[in-house]
């Protein structure tokens, strides 16, 4: 890069090497070039001011350095110091002044200041810790794609959709014309083509390169229209209520699912500013006859099969509906208050001193650059151009305008969360639960959890391995294992699935057992716990190795031992 103009603030020269010196630069050094006017004083004070910040580049070892020279010479530019060293016969003058403000110690002193006022939102490296933990609970609060699977299950028939082929590899789909007007007015919307597949792996192609392939996931279009779709059928059957049975109950209880808003009220926006939403929640709380409330995760009743016959068996709960309905309402928005709304507000508040202080700074850097233009202006009316009268005038009334808009900003910003509130409380669904102790329940029940297990390590090893999966667990194969992953990279492994409502204990037949001991490192136990609530999944590669426990007719193994001899992800 060659500078045949130097800027009048020096730190515009590191905005310049910005441009090149970048991330992903091939070239290992980007190499500048300054020309200035040789054997002419202010020749020699721009050659002193670049020899100066090139020195205490090297000496600090920073290239922060170009970073606080714009406040080391917040009152003077660079144009003053060359028009000092014109009107100075031997311009001495300009290159001390040069010299004590580029001096070392002086720019040091400057870099450690702004280096302890700089914004930790900015500084990864510092909230690294914080940001892991944040990712591991977004990891675990996501819509797993097992879910998805499942959804697309049971919402398809219900808008007709007949489904060909495994949708963790690819999947074609068909809808009659008459049932297809939901998902033509949402491609035409977007003005895209319908795909002629499905899938829930993200880097799936097909091979003839004909049509394209939708990968489902929340904000693709598709899926989004089929959830559009059945809210548009079905809300207002979930809203009336339903009922369903529970092995694990010993008593009947309500569960109702609701949806939240955090919001910053209207009367403290300005008129042209639309409504924020800082945060979007959904929750589950559960009560019975004893008018105990209580949380419970979402996908509660995905586990739980539908029981409208037993209704009779709801006691007292089916007594005054509505009154029910309008309690948990009142207890929803006062969980919402007490819980998201509190925790959202505490981490502003922590959060606000870096907040103001990246106000501060945007707000002040404006601020100098009126400031510049408005001497710049200044000193050419100085000499004699009436023609900046106007210009000046416009550029005060922007320093004016930005010291009133800081104000109002910065104490917006000191009050916001005080201010806000739960704002788009609803309630999606509502419904009783009753226990079902017969052995059909159970089953029912215990199938389903190992269905939602089966499609989580499925899942795992498709995202991960780029596996193709085999289902081999029907007992007349005798495997010994449920699946048999072909990973990309050429292994073959075997895995046993086991599925749990919550923690238990795992049993292994003495048929798993065996072949665990003879596969040994190309066997995995996969383990998905509290598939009930928030399911996670935990693997342990050689389980006869590492889970060495023994009775008569089968194998035991406590969560404990799976949790703690499990790969780390």
């Amino acid at each position: 890069m060659v500078n045949y103009d130097i800027p009048f603030n020096p730190a515009r020269l590191e905005q310049r090497m910005g441009r090149l010196h970048r991330f992903g630069l091939k070239h290992t050094e980007v190499r500048i070039f300054n020309m200035v006017a040789d054997g002419t004083r202010e020749g020699r004070v721009l050659e002193i001011l670049l020899e100066k910040l090139n020195d205490a580049r090297k000496d600090l070892s920073s290239d922060k350095v170009f970073d606080v020279v714009g406040q080391q010479l917040a009152d003077v530019s660079i144009r003053d110091l060359l028009l000092d060293a014109l009107l100075d016969g031997t311009g001495d003058r300009s290159v001390k002044k040069v010299e004590s403000i580029m001096a070392t110690k002086n720019l040091r002193r400057q870099v450690e200041e702004t280096r302890k006022k700089a914004t930790n939102f900015g500084d990864v490296g510092r909230r690294l810790g914080e940001l892991n933990a944040e990712r591991e609970t977004e990891r675990l609060n996501q819509m797993l794609p097992a879910f998805i699977a499942r959804f697309i299950d049971k919402a398809a028939p219900q808008v007709g959709m007949h489904i060909e082929g495994d949708p963790y590899e690819k999947a074609t789909f068909s809808i009659p014309s008459e049932k297809n007007k939901w998902l033509k007015r949402a491609f035409e919307v977007h003005d895209e083509p319908i795909p002629s597949a499905i899938s829930l792996r993200p880097d799936f192609q097909i091979s003839d390169g004909k049509g394209s392939v939708s990968f489902l996931r929340p904000g693709e279009i598709m899926f989004d229209a089929l959830c559009y779709e059945i809210l548009q059928r079905c809300s207002a059957d979930a809203k009336r209520g339903s009922v369903f049975r529970d092995p694990q109950a010993t008593k009947p209880y309500y569960i109702a699912i609701y949806s939240c808003q955090v919001i910053e009220p209207r009367p403290y926006l300005s008129e042209n500013s639309s409504q924020t939403g800082y945060d979007y929640r959904l929750f589950a709380l559960r009560w019975d006859e004893s008018g105990n409330f209580e949380p419970v995760a979402v996908n509660r009743l995905l586990a739980l099969h539908g029981a409208p016959e037993l209704i009779s068996q709801a006691g007292n709960l089916i007594v005054s509906p509505d009154t029910h309905a309008e309690n948990a309402d009142s207890q929803a928005r006062a969980y919402a208050d007490s819980t998201f709304l509190q925790e959202l507000r505490l981490r502003m508040k922590n959060e606000s001193q870096d907040r103001l202080g990246d106000l501060a700074r945007g707000f002040d850097f404006q601020m100098s650059q009126l400031a510049e233009h408005r001497r710049e202006l200044f000193r050419k009316l100085r000499d004699g151009d009436k023609s900046v009268e106007k210009r000046l005038e416009q550029v005060k009334e922007k320093q004016t305008a930005l010291s009133e808009e800081r104000s109002k900003m910065m104490l917006r910003e000191e009050t916001l969360p005080e201010l806000l509130e739960i704002g788009d409380l609803r309630r999606i669904s509502i419904s009783i639960v009753v226990p079902d102790p017969s052995e059909e329940a159970k089953e029912a029940f215990d199938r389903d959890i190992e269905a939602m297990a089966m499609r989580i390590a499925i899942n795992y090893e498709v995202d991960h391995y780029s596996a193709k999966v085999f289902d081999v667990s029907n007992p007349r194969l005798g495997k010994g294992y449920d699946l048999e992953s072909h990973r990309a990279n050429g292994e073959k492994v075997a895995i046993e699935v086991k599925g749990r409502a919550s923690r238990s204990v795992v049993h292994m037949t003495e048929n798993e057992w065996p072949t665990a001991a003879n596969v040994r490192d190309k066997y995995y136990l996969y383990t998905v716990f509290d598939c009930a609530s928030t399911p996670q999944l935990f693997r342990v590669q050689d389980p006869f190795g590492k889970l060495l426990v023994k009775s008569q007719q089968s194998f035991t193994i406590n969560p404990g031992q799976i949790i703690r001899e499990a790969e780390p992800e």
